[in-house]
């Protein structure tokens, strides 16, 4: 695994090894036809990160710190240090965590799907659900909506941008991907609703591809999905390989 991400240029220095500790593992059922799915995952408890796994330079090294939350001390031990550092605090959360709420009031982004944000907030209509999200103490909070697309609430302002039509093979990280994307457009100082569009763009090629890692697009390839759409946003296109 470890090998697979270096391959693909990411930095794993700071990644935490136990050794003789299997790596954790899922197991995907896609539904055949609609893309659904349903995780088996197993993972040891040798293998959770603890608060002392961290180190303060790795989690202050980079421009943004994206958590998912689910080791609820140590996603709370380095919100802290970004927090503290001028690092911006991105969350996905899809389930109830531990120190959950203390998270959030560390979060500067916070993104959740509209199934897990109901249930949070207790609301159904998505300027209501945001509203809420809001009331857990994040400036910006944002709404993934499937083929519906997505939806954001920043500095009181209500952003949307519609989904993509897709013929659904596998929906296995299509929310990743679209953190991912997400944090790519933000950074690049682009536009509320192109980064919503362009992401929308992501999660959708994503979802027309099986395997979470193996169907993540390239970024040419969402070029040409936007450009066979009509729709534009700030990257450039790709560049053609000249002949020697």
């Amino acid at each position: 695994a470890r090998d697979e991400l270096a391959a693909e240029g990411l930095d794993l220095t700071g990644s935490v090894i136990a050794d003789g500790v299997a790596n954790r593992f899922c197991v995907v059922l896609v539904e055949e036809g609609s893309g659904h799915r349903t995780i088996v995952r197993q993972r040891d408890p040798r293998i959770w990160l603890q608060p002392d796994d961290l180190a303060h330079d790795t989690v202050c090294a980079g421009r943004v710190l994206h958590l998912d939350g689910h080791e609820g001390a140590a996603a709370l031990q380095a919100a802290r240090w970004a927090r503290n550092a001028g690092i911006l605090v991105s969350v996905d959360a899809e389930e109830p965590t531990q120190h959950r709420e203390e998270l959030f009031a560390l979060t500067d982004v916070l993104i959740v799907s509209r199934r897990f944000a109901r249930a949070l907030t207790g609301r159904s209509a998505p300027e209501d659900i945001l509203r809420g999200l809001a009331g857990f103490g994040p400036p910006c909070v944002g709404l993934t909506q499937g083929e519906a697309g997505s939806a954001l609430l920043y500095r009181g302002e209500i952003v949307e941008a519609p989904g993509f039509p897709v013929e659904v093979v596998d929906t296995t990280g299509a929310g990743d991907v679209f953190h991912g994307a997400f944090l790519c457009g933000l950074l690049r100082g682009w536009e509320a609703r192109d980064i919503l569009q362009f992401a929308n763009a992501v999660s959708a090629l994503k979802c027309t591809r099986l395997g979470g890692r193996t169907g993540i697009p390239r970024i040419e390839d969402v070029w040409r999905f936007l450009a066979a759409r009509g729709c534009s946003v700030p990257i450039a296109p790709p560049r053609k390989e000249q002949s020697p």
